[in-house]
């Protein structure tokens, strides 16, 4: 009997198939398909409604490209936003968390007025490096804002901007791996309201300003701040800047060391007493 009742069970178990497993969750990676956007108006169109772009041409910047939330954003080797002349405000502006930038290269449309053969002369008008016009203090190439925590950047060229190469204005948590900014008209590196941010390897020259710039003002802090590895030539004012007596001293914790200040760089660091600054 009890053999029969085991051939039975057996035999309904065959009958009804293998127990099915549910299928394992996979993560397909997006497709890198280049972009057709034109302007920076079809572009935010697209990042809005995709969460990523991949730039691979030329694209007229003649706006602020805003990333949402999550969103990446990644330049081939041929693709740059180059500044429309009328633009207003930075190429790319991050205000949301976690948003990824991979090699971004921004042309700008203040061209530099000297080359790295020439001796660096200051108050020399025929040598001076890139204008500065404060209507435009904000055309950088990458400006950060509140909100914009756990920000990676992992590359960037600028070059010929109106504005700093980087300006940091707001956010937590942000790391910056690989710049290079060339001819800026103001300066290359400026933070003046982001803590917790990590800087490594790069360059600038030819900022109008200072190389690094260090800056809060009223009510802003800079803490926990790292900038390494960053080779500054050819700037107008000193190479590293922090404090000072237009801006307030809550300067904590800023480590600055691991760079190089070229020759090109003829005026030492300035960093007000009171500032937290290692160099």
């Amino acid at each position: 009997m009890r053999t029969f009742i085991a051939t039975l069970l057996l035999s309904v178990l065959c009958a009804c198939g293998p127990i099915s497993t549910p299928p394992t969750a996979t993560s397909t990676p997006r497709p890198k398909t280049p972009t057709q956007a034109t302007d920076t108006q079809s572009l935010q169109a697209e990042l809005n409604a995709e969460g990523h772009i991949y730039i691979t041409r030329t694209i007229t910047s003649n706006g602020t490209l805003r990333p949402p939330a999550g969103s990446t954003i990644t330049f081939s080797e041929t693709g740059k936003l180059k500044r429309d002349d009328s633009s207003t405000g930075a190429a790319v502006e991050v205000s949301q968390p976690n948003v990824t930038i991979n090699n971004l290269r921004v042309q700008g449309s203040d061209p530099c007025y000297w080359t790295n053969t020439l001796p660096y002369n200051p108050d020399s008008i025929g040598e001076k490096y890139s204008q500065y016009n404060p209507r435009r203090e904000e055309q950088a190439a990458l400006y950060t804002r509140d909100g914009a925590d756990h920000l990676t950047v992992r590359g960037l060229e600028a070059y010929d901007v109106w504005g700093d190469g980087i300006t940091f204005l707001g956010g937590d948590n942000i790391v910056v791996e690989n710049v290079k900014v060339r001819c800026t008209g103001r300066s290359g590196i400026s933070n003046v309201k982001s803590s917790n941010v990590t800087v490594t390897g790069g360059e600038i020259s030819g900022a109008f300003w200072w190389g690094l710039n260090i800056e809060p003002f009223g009510t802003n802090t800079v803490s926990n701040y790292r900038v390494s590895g960053i080779s500054v030539g050819y700037t107008r004012y000193p190479w590293l800047f922090a404090g000072g007596p237009n801006f307030n001293c809550r300067v904590y914790n800023v480590d600055a060391t691991g760079n190089t200040a070229l020759p090109t760089s003829t005026r030492p660091a300035d960093i007000a007493p009171c500032a937290q600054v290692r160099f």
